[in-house]
């Protein structure tokens, strides 16, 4: 029989521009396709056998070899499958968007068998095409498991036409030979070949050689039971698909076949990366279909706030868009992103129940996350606010609390939790905000992240019908009698024979002093009830605390934070001392100066000082003045 001529069943220049210049974004995708197409075949060829006896060369080993011809610059891929009668051949070849694959489920379906057996990929029928981004010149030679069918080559230079003639072929199955294009030659190099196949195809489940070597591993680690899996393997894993030299924190080894078809298998690294050599915007698991890779880097099935996990995700549900390359947005995929969100949370809570160490080594590298969590996802919000982990004023060494263990420890008559955000943690430990609360007994959180814990803030007024309170404000607060600050400020100044309307007059001159030296740096000077040891601090005013000044601050160019009030300590030596010297002195110039580096302390211990080195020269006066007075009395 003489070899026949066709015309391809569609608008081939259009079509095939499409395929090859728009559909994908990497070249070497071609080959990942014809490795899928083969192990389709294979698939088929193994229903077939459990179906039908009357097949040819029914002992023939399943498996995919490819060679590279590096001198000629030919590649070829062979299947042991299925392979393509005439008709089929001029069917699924000749026509563009043809899907051999989607036809062979209609055929079991009229035939009343489960359509779900062969696990299959080629939804589409335009995978074979993508050979032409490389290829100047494709034969396909195949022969069908039918044994009475002959052999038949299909020959393609993608122009408008193919031809069909009999060719000799004795094994069953397919082979693609690719005559390669002059700019695609670096394709006939046996070790990019190598590494192709290793990054799209490692998990085929048949045995893919090169050079009579195998190169794929087939059995993929996510479909075993965790059962069969060592912790090596694990370990070498992990180290594959994270680039990491370390070992994982966790393993999440999951599988679910109801109501969607999921296996999983993710880590949760020991450390962080190092955002300088990876970036955050390069996160996102490895996306399998049917132990196939569609992507490398996938952020459609988890949120952004768990973009630490590494690992893997294999679905037969995807809705895979036609290249491949990517999956469509839909309820599927939605519901993927959800069951893994719930699985990972609960995962967490596991370890934060069961393995205090674990869980706190795991806050230390990866808590911002979990506040990001809270920010942003208010369908988890509950469940991720008990994760939450803080250091306090009465946490040892490498303590963390949650907001449950914080409630639990909190004294009867306490109805608020307290709270400060500092810019780290010897800088809360050693804020003046925190010596009434010390004094009392009462527990503070640290809240060591500004920018993140000033948004988080935000998101988080109460917790269990009790409200989250600043210990840097002026305002009232309530004690824990009842009675709010003005009155319980007015008790210990009648207490002390200070009311602020019966204050010794050197203090109120003093006050008079500091509003007139600071002007519009602050908002006002007030007599402190909340100072034990500090001479002064900075207190915001309610409703524009220091996490909205931090919020706006890192949102707005140029932000300028609003004034505070100076809250003096009366019993302070240092103000005792100030108010003698504007009694005794008022002329001196060292009490203007002693008051700027009072306020600029203060600023600086609320890590608000915008300028450090500049109070030096004032510093450097006020010792030298110190120094004179102290040799004067000598």
């Amino acid at each position: 029989m003489s070899e026949e001529k066709y015309t391809f069943q569609a608008d081939v220049h259009r079509v095939l521009d499409i395929v090859i210049n728009s559909l994908y974004q990497h070249r070497d995708i071609f080959l990942r396709e014809l490795i899928s197409n083969a192990a389709d075949a294979l698939h088929k060829l193994q229903f077939q056998k459990i179906n039908n006896a009357d097949i040819y060369d029914p002992d023939a080993e399943l498996k995919i070899i490819v060679d590279v011809d590096e001198e000629k610059k030919i590649i070829t891929i062979k299947d042991s499958g299925i392979g393509m009668t005439k008709d089929e051949l001029r069917e699924n070849l000749g026509t563009i968007a043809q899907s051999g694959t989607l036809n062979f489920f209609e055929e079991i379906k009229k035939q009343g068998k489960d359509a779900s057996i062969p696990e299959l990929i080629g939804q589409f029928g335009v995978g074979f095409y993508s050979v032409f981004m490389v290829a100047r010149k494709i034969t396909v030679r195949s022969r069908s498991y039918k044994k009475d069918e002959p052999a038949y080559e299909w020959v393609s230079e993608g122009a408008e036409s193919f031809i069909i003639r009999p060719t000799e072929k004795e094994d069953r199955g397919t082979e693609v030979i690719i005559e390669l294009k002059e700019d695609a030659e670096e394709f006939a190099d046996k070790t990019k070949i190598r590494e192709i196949i290793k990054k799209y195809s490692d998990y085929v489940p048949f045995p893919i050689e090169l050079d009579d070597e195998v190169v794929n591993q087939q059995t993929s680690l996510w479909r075993k039971s965790p059962n069969e899996v060592k912790e090596e393997e694990y370990e070498k894993f992990y180290q594959y698909v994270s680039h990491s030299f370390d070992k994982p924190l966790h393993v999440i080894h999951y599988s679910v076949d109801a109501p969607l078809q999921l296996n999983c298998l993710l880590f949760i690294p020991s450390f962080r990366k190092n955002i300088l050599l990876f970036p955050e915007t390069e996160w996102g698991v490895r996306l399998y279909s049917r132990n196939v890779l569609i992507q490398e880097r996938s952020k459609d099935v988890l949120p952004s706030y768990l973009r630490f996990i590494e690992g893997v995700v294999d679905s037969e549900d995807l809705p895979l868009n036609v290249s491949r390359e990517t999956i469509q947005v839909s309820r599927v995929v939605a519901s993927i992103k959800k069951t893994l969100t719930t699985k990972i949370l609960k995962e967490l809570e596991k370890i934060a129940r069961h393995e205090a160490e674990k869980y706190q080594k795991f806050w230390k590298e990866f808590g911002i996350f979990i506040k990001d969590g809270v920010i942003n996802d208010e369908k988890n919000r509950e469940r991720l606010l008990k994760l939450l982990r803080f250091k306090s004023n009465k946490t040892k060494d490498d303590e963390l609390i949650s907001l449950d263990d914080y409630l639990q420890r909190k004294p009867e008559e306490q109805d608020a939790i307290y709270y400060l955000i500092a810019d780290d943690l010897v800088m809360a430990e050693n804020s003046p905000h925190l010596e009434y609360y010390e004094e009392k007994g009462w527990e503070v959180l640290f809240l060591v992240e500004p920018v993140v814990d000033s948004f988080l803030l935000m998101h988080l007024r109460t917790y269990k019908d009790l409200q989250l309170k600043p210990i840097d404000v002026t305002e009232e607060s309530v004690d824990e009698d009842g009675a709010s600050e003005k009155e319980e400020g007015e008790k210990a100044v009648k207490k002390e024979e200070r009311d602020e309307d019966d204050l010794r007059p050197s203090f109120k001159k003093l006050k008079e002093r500091v509003k007139e030296v600071l002007g519009d740096k602050i908002l006002e000077v007030k007599a402190s009830t909340k100072l034990r040891g500090s001479p002064c601090r900075l207190a915001a005013r309610e409703g524009f605390g220091v996490q909205f000044q931090r919020v706006y601050k890192y949102m707005t160019e140029n932000f300028i934070a609003p004034p505070k009030v100076l809250e003096l300590n009366p019993n302070h030596p240092i103000i005792e001392k100030l108010e003698l010297l504007i009694e005794s002195d008022s002329d001196n110039e060292l009490i203007n100066k002693i008051i700027w580096q009072l306020f600029e302390n203060a600023l600086l211990l609320d890590g608000s000082l915008e300028q450090p080195s500049a109070m030096v020269p004032r510093v450097n006066e006020i010792i030298l003045a110190a120094l004179e007075g102290a040799t004067a009395k000598k």
